[in-house]
């Protein structure tokens, strides 16, 4: 029998690169199925009640997941859809942040907001990375010109 070899530094990367979409994909999918379950978990009042805006939102979640996947294959090249994503996760943050402020929702929706906050963070610190990283590129392209 063949034992099974497991290239750990390649899985790893692999597994924090889908971080992302999983993320998206696991919450878009309980919004659409099970939205009460994610509310009572932490104790989000009131919960939604319009269905069709909670679908249209959850759908919108798992597109967006589907996006961050594709960016996750090769992130430099897609780094757009990186941006878009953090517009995204950041207009999510500041929604959840003026429903809190105003009453409208509980300050408990801040949690759910919390893991938003986090991937603006992720996808600020990777678009720096890739703006560093391309600055580089063209320093060591000019200097390599220049001899």
């Amino acid at each position: 029998m063949k034992k099974l070899k497991v290239n750990w530094p390649k899985f790893t990367a692999t597994f924090k690169a889908l971080r992302a979409p999983i993320f998206n994909w696991a919450v878009g999918l309980t919004l659409a199925f099970k939205a009460g379950l994610l509310f009572e978990l932490f104790r989000v009042t009131p919960a939604p009640t319009e269905p069709l805006f909670l679908q249209l939102f959850s759908w919108l979640v798992i597109v967006f997941g589907i996006g961050y996947f594709w960016a996750s294959k090769d992130p430099a090249a897609n780094a757009p859809i990186v941006r878009l994503g953090l517009l995204g996760k950041l207009s999510v943050v500041l929604a959840a942040l003026a429903c809190v402020l105003t009453g409208a929702v509980s300050w408990q929706m801040m949690i759910l907001a919390s893991a938003d906050l986090l991937y603006v963070i992720l996808f600020w610190r990777a678009l720096k990375g890739m703006e560093s990283l391309k600055v580089r590129e063209l320093i060591t392209d000019h200097e390599a010109r220049g001899r």
